[in-house]
């Protein structure tokens, strides 16, 4: 089997990582649900993408299978799953402005990559540049699934920035050689079965209060309401 030279392969791999990285800044602009399952569908594919070339390029059986459970779960079962209670719900749309306005907000977000950066900087100096930059958008990634989490009130984009959150990690996991396959299918495993339980909670979310602003469940929680 021909071997890519090596700047070609990393430069290939951080080119899907940007995709990455693109989407999960496409999802904080995202106002409407069915929007950003498509969004989280690309970006699941670019991962999925990451882990199939680092699989050629290893000649790792493991992240070819990798790969492909990666876009078996999370980019067709999950957003089948997401969209099928969108219209059972009759909830295409819905949608969900961020309280900071997507302007703060996208700029919050570059204030997120950037910290991401100064963080990985110190820990990996002595790493080689494709671990820096390739660790760095991965964190970059989950800091912005953090952000969407914190930053939206309907609880179908909560749900949105705990699975970009995710590909974040995943990213991380197999850009690493010798990534052993147990762990992504744990992993995959894992996030399936939250998707169905946080479904089902938001299934019973929006048949208790007929909607799914999570700010109305304040006055549950002592607190006063925005």
């Amino acid at each position: 089997m021909v071997t890519p030279d090596p700047s070609t392969a990393n430069e290939i791999t951080h080119l899907t990582g940007a995709w990455v990285l693109l989407m999960s800044f496409a999802l904080l602009y995202q106002k409407r649900i069915t929007g950003a399952i498509r969004i989280f569908m690309l970006q699941a594919m670019g991962v999925a993408l990451t882990a199939a070339w680092q699989g050629f390029v290893q000649g790792s059986t493991h992240l070819a299978l990798t790969a492909a459970l990666i876009l078996l779960f999370k980019g067709m079962a999950i957003p089948y799953l997401l969209h099928w209670a969108v219209a059972r719900m009759n909830w295409r749309r819905e949608s969900s402005d961020a309280p900071l306005g997507v302007g703060a907000t996208l700029a919050l977000g570059v204030g997120l990559v950037v910290l991401a950066i100064l963080l990985t900087h110190p820990v990996t100096a002595a790493s080689a540049t494709f671990t820096r930059i390739h660790l760095a958008l991965s964190l970059s990634i989950l800091f912005l699934g953090l952000l969407m989490m914190v930053s939206r009130d309907h609880a179908m984009f909560q749900v949105m920035g705990f699975l970009s959150l995710e590909n974040g990690l995943s990213l991380a996991g197999v850009s690493v050689w010798g990534m052993p396959l147990v762990m992504e299918m744990g992993v995959a495993l894992a996030v399936l079965v939250t998707v169905m339980v946080v479904g089902l909670l938001v299934l019973r979310l929006h048949q208790r209060f007929d909607r799914l602003d999570t700010g109305h469940l304040a006055p549950r929680r002592g607190e006063n309401p925005p």
